[in-house]
């Protein structure tokens, strides 16, 4: 069985027949699988940013992380 067909069970998606989807679990079910939770998270819309800079101890770079966050968390992104 493919990777695509491993995670549409896993994903619950309707285009897989039942037979194919018992002999998934029934496989999952024996090799004891659990799924990676943070893979799970990021395949997801997550609303996530990063900002690089060459260093926050120094007060503008200070100030514009600080500044960005701010906007950042008033639009639900995580920082």
């Amino acid at each position: 069985m493919s990777v695509v067909t491993v995670s549409k069970v896993v994903r619950n998606h309707s285009d897989i027949g039942e037979e194919t989807r018992q002999r998934v679990l029934k496989r999952i079910k024996e090799l004891n699988y659990e799924p990676n939770m943070a893979a799970v998270r990021w395949s997801r819309p997550h609303y996530a940013t990063g900002l690089i800079v060459p260093d926050l101890v120094h007060p503008f770079f200070a100030e514009v992380a600080g500044g960005l966050s701010d906007v950042l968390r008033r639009k639900n992104y995580s920082c």
